[in-house]
């Protein structure tokens, strides 16, 4: 466990998780922010006005307080390298009542962009993409 302080207050917490949580607060700030440069994020989030809520985009400790817990359970189930900060509306932004941590698998399927797949006449969602990639049939 390491000890960290978040603005006077001491937590602790588990080292590996709390970078890749960390990574996960900052790599929404630079998606919502509209100083960001790629096109990929201009087109996907800052043009279509998703926004982090002003609580977590002022205060890092605030989206710890909301979020490092259900993090930790996901983590425990899914494992860390498949837990993803995903909205569940993808039409609005960053905050407490629309975000969840997903699977990569969950996330693929909860995007705005729809993308089928033709194989054999076959259209397939993302899920059935995802399974195909993941397990191949001879």
């Amino acid at each position: 466990m390491k000890r960290i302080l978040l603005d006077g207050d001491v937590f602790y917490v588990e080292y590996e998780h709390f970078n890749r949580f960390r990574k996960s607060y900052y790599s929404m700030k630079t998606r919502t922010s509209p100083d960001t440069k790629t096109q990929r994020v201009q087109k996907h989030y800052v043009s279509r006005g998703i926004t982090t809520c002003e609580l977590w985009s002022n205060s890092f400790k605030q989206f710890f307080l909301d979020m490092y817990e259900s993090y930790c359970d996901h983590v425990i189930i899914y494992g860390i390298k498949n837990t993803t900060l995903d909205r569940i509306d993808n039409d609005k932004g960053y905050s407490k009542s629309n975000c969840r941590w997903a699977t990569f698998k969950q996330q693929l399927n909860n995007t705005s962009r729809q993308i089928h797949y033709r194989k054999r006449h076959l259209q397939s969602t993302r899920e059935m993409i995802y399974k195909l990639m993941t397990h191949p049939q001879s």
